[in-house]
């Protein structure tokens, strides 16, 4: 049961006239007489909790609320509110279950926009108009303050639980909620795509295969000689180059997973005539720890001997070829809308959803029922998907002559 203690007198001992000892606390006995005197005392899992109050009304009041908070089983001990906000983050950041890049990029997240103005705040002292001032300030930068929020709100939802505040600021109505800004992209003509890997000059099968086979930047220059299956006219895609601290890693591609895509005849045709080289390199593990073996992959593309910088290939290749081709350098001008235009082809060629979503390796969770459970991808799918690439990027065209289907060049 909580009680409180008086500072200034002994609790058993009594003075000569009957009155209660005074302790070295007192200010009759060398005290400072504006230290606080009343002691407010609770017990939680058999220890002892104490706090000092001024007036005696105030110890009383707090004694019986920490006690009533124990029964409630709503009790958060006053001192855990000191830990620091940093110190919750980096066991947010470790429990965290995401990829090993979305991981890299919640670390930098947290560095650069967070960590300057709560690393070092007591979590307890936080405010919600706090929170919602510096969601303000990240209002220029759309997509880093959604992320950013998401994280603040993860580090002190771990605070909830902890029981180190009540309460978390963060999801105070107070807070403005960012929402995704979706990026406006106006879908390629394979005109454009086949202008710009032109400007690629001897780099233009990078381009090419990149969008044929519907690839991200980091599978494209992952893609390995023996990941093309000729025979079953299909590429396994298998993993992307992966830029982590100061080198090149292997990892699996984006979402953990594996996917076998259709191989369109003019791509296979891109394949070189020699041996790639080969390059081995750490393997990164979706749980961010390194494999204990690297991997060696001969690797189809690379710059100047080496493996492709993602920095590197932007300002010195796709960026120039942009600029030859016409087009503007944006973001949405980056790799990815080859992606789009991949997705675009496959759709407006009558190609399944589930084909699309397996092809560009992403989950049937957010797609209809009848495309995530039902829809099942065949043959007749890869073979319609290798038809509208080869129509679209490559100038084929279909004929129909007697049931047979004959892939011809436009111009025969």
């Amino acid at each position: 049961m909580s009680r409180v203690r008086d500072l200034w007198h002994t609790t058993g001992k009594r003075a000569e006239d009957g009155r209660k000892a005074k302790t070295s606390r007192h200010p009759d006995m060398g005290g400072d007489p504006k230290a606080k005197r009343w002691l407010a005392v609770w017990i939680v899992e058999g220890r002892e909790r104490t706090q000092a109050f001024s007036t005696e009304k105030a110890a009383i009041a707090h004694a019986a609320k920490m006690q009533a908070d124990i029964e409630r089983g709503e009790y958060l001990d006053p001192a855990a509110g000191n830990a620091a906000v940093a110190t919750l983050a980096r066991k947010w950041l470790r429990l965290c279950e995401v990829t090993a890049g979305s991981a890299r990029r919640y670390e930098s997240i947290w560095r650069v926009h967070i960590e300057p103005a709560f690393g070092r705040r007591p979590a307890g002292s936080v405010s919600a108009s706090e929170c919602a001032a510096w969601s303000k300030s990240l209002a220029d930068q759309p997509e880093t303050r959604r992320l950013a929020c998401i994280i603040l709100t993860g580090v002190f939802d771990l605070a909830v639980a902890d029981k180190v505040r009540r309460d978390n600021p963060m999801r105070s109505r107070v807070v403005g909620k960012p929402k995704p800004v979706p990026l406006h992209r106006e879908p390629w003509a394979a005109g454009r795509i086949r202008a710009v890997a032109l400007a690629c000059g001897e780099d233009e099968p990078l381009v090419l295969a990149a969008a044929g086979l519907g690839l991200r930047a980091g599978e494209a220059f992952g893609l390995g000689l023996d990941d093309f299956d000729l025979a079953g006219r299909v590429v396994h895609i298998r993993r992307q180059l992966f830029r982590h601290n100061a080198g090149f890693v292997f990892k699996l591609p984006k979402g953990g997973k594996e996917r076998t895509v259709p191989l369109p005849r003019d791509v296979a045709v891109l394949l070189p005539g020699s041996a790639a080289a080969s390059f081995t390199l750490p393997w990164l593990r979706e749980d961010g720890q390194m494999a204990a073996r690297p991997r060696t992959v001969p690797l189809l593309f690379t710059l100047r001997g080496a493996p492709v910088r993602a920095g590197d290939w932007d300002r010195h290749h796709w960026h120039p070829a942009l600029r030859a081709a016409g087009a503007e350098v944006t973001r949405a001008n980056g790799m990815h809308a080859l992606r789009h235009w991949y997705s675009t082809t496959l759709q407006d060629a009558g190609v399944s959803l589930a084909g699309v979503t397996d092809f560009l390796g992403h989950s049937r969770k957010s797609v209809p029922l009848a495309a995530g459970v039902y829809g099942h991808v065949t043959e007749a799918t890869y073979e319609a998907a290798r038809l509208a690439v080869d129509s679209s990027l490559f100038g084929l065209r279909v004929v129909t002559s007697d049931g047979t289907v004959t892939e011809l060049r436009a111009a025969q």
